[in-house]
């Protein structure tokens, strides 16, 4: 990241300006004249303001520039035979403000550049003693190094809270949008049981009212067990609409116990009740939560939609391992009823592969004039 990239702080860009002017005053207050030397005057209380300027005008745009400017002040400072009172000391509110944007090698070229021509001044034509050389020049370097370390720091910190804002709201950004993607898929999941389950239950409320009316004159209690059928149909209907509300409204305390192949049984105990002859085989069990959850909710859809779109009077459903394979579920299931010609596939069906699809598993589907045959291939997820 460039110094262009990383705006200096506000804060810093009024706090330098003031630091240069309280440097620079405080070093004239303590300046005191040496024999030969000219006394201070009022104009040199204009080093102050000339400094801040300097810094206030550039630092933030050009920081090197502001760096070179200040230091070509002091040299004027010195040139006209003022009473020297710290060349590094006086650079370092520029020297922050240029290592704090990013600038630490043009500034450091610059500041160290001037140093052998102040130090030649401060000699030659000030007349001091080249003992100077010593202590007071490793000073002066190292006074050089600290303010474009501070600033460095200072820039180091800005830009690591910064990626650190940005870090954090691109993580809540991502959580945002995985607990969005499990929202949508409990939705689906929630969809597509109200789906099998209601759309089994709405076929058979249709089949018995028709029903109920065509016996309502001449066999009055043919009417009355097709309403019984109803009632009992409608009651377990609520009951499933109370729970999926249930689980809508919280889904972190109430969780519903998915559907297992041992439910089976219940299922094929109320498509008999529908007047359908129903074969029911299960040779496995134990295959996993998801997978018989999903493999029951395949055979209760193709049910409904053996009722709902066929004249079926028999469905042979067998829940066993594919031959030749114990990790591979086989869920298949075939009525008499059959299709006619033209037919395509519906939501249901979609519906269907979509479950097997989650899982990792694939169905198909085989359709003539005599038959409809449905077959998934669920993978095996035994616990361990």
């Amino acid at each position: 990241m460039t110094a262009n990239e990383a705006p200096q702080a506000r804060w810093l860009s009024v706090t330098l300006p003031i630091f240069a002017a309280v440097l620079s005053a405080a070093g004239l207050e303590r300046a005191l004249p040496q024999p030969g030397e000219t006394a201070l005057r009022w104009e040199d209380w204009m080093l102050p303001v000339v400094m801040a300027t300097i810094i206030g005008v550039g630092g933030r745009k050009w920081p090197a520039l502001t760096v070179a400017v200040s230091a070509l002040a002091l040299v004027g400072y010195y040139t006209s035979n003022r009473p020297p009172i710290g060349y590094t000391l006086l650079l370092v509110p520029a020297l922050i403000g240029a290592g704090e944007r990013g600038a630490i090698r043009a500034a450091a070229g610059i500041g160290l550049g001037f140093i052998p021509l102040i130090f030649g001044i401060r000699i030659i034509a000030l007349k001091q003693s080249p003992t100077i050389l010593g202590v007071q020049l490793i000073t002066e370097i190292a006074l050089l190094c600290a303010g474009l370390l501070a600033g460095d720091s200072l820039r180091s910190r800005r830009l690591w809270r910064s990626e650190s804002t940005k870090r954090l709201a691109l993580e809540a950004v991502a959580v945002q949008q995985a607990a969005d993607a499990r929202l949508e898929s409990e939705r689906r999941v929630i969809a597509r049981d109200i789906h099998d389950a209601m759309g089994q239950t709405l076929v058979v409320l249709s089949q018995q009212s028709n029903l109920a009316l065509a016996k309502l004159d001449g066999d009055p209690e043919g009417a009355r067990d097709a309403l019984g059928v109803i009632r009992a149909s409608v009651q377990n209907a609520r009951g499933e609409v109370d729970d999926a509300v249930n689980l809508l409204l919280a889904p972190s305390d109430n969780t519903l116990p998915p559907p297992t192949l041992a439910d089976l049984g219940e299922l094929a105990e109320r498509i008999r009740g529908h007047g359908i002859e129903v074969s029911l085989t299960v040779t496995i069990f134990g295959v996993g939560a998801a997978v018989e959850a999903t493999a029951y909710r395949i055979v209760q859809e193709a049910m409904t939609n053996t009722e709902r779109h066929s004249n079926a009077t028999s469905i042979t459903i067998s829940v066993t391992p594919e031959p030749g394979s114990n990790e591979t579920l086989r869920v298949e299931i075939i009525d008499n009823g059959g299709v006619a010609a033209g037919w395509t596939p519906g939501r249901g069906i979609a519906g269907m592969r979509e479950r097997a699809a989650i899982v990792g598993g694939s169905l198909s589907v085989a359709a003539d004039a005599s038959s409809f045959r449905v077959v998934a291939l669920l993978p095996v997820r035994r616990s361990s």
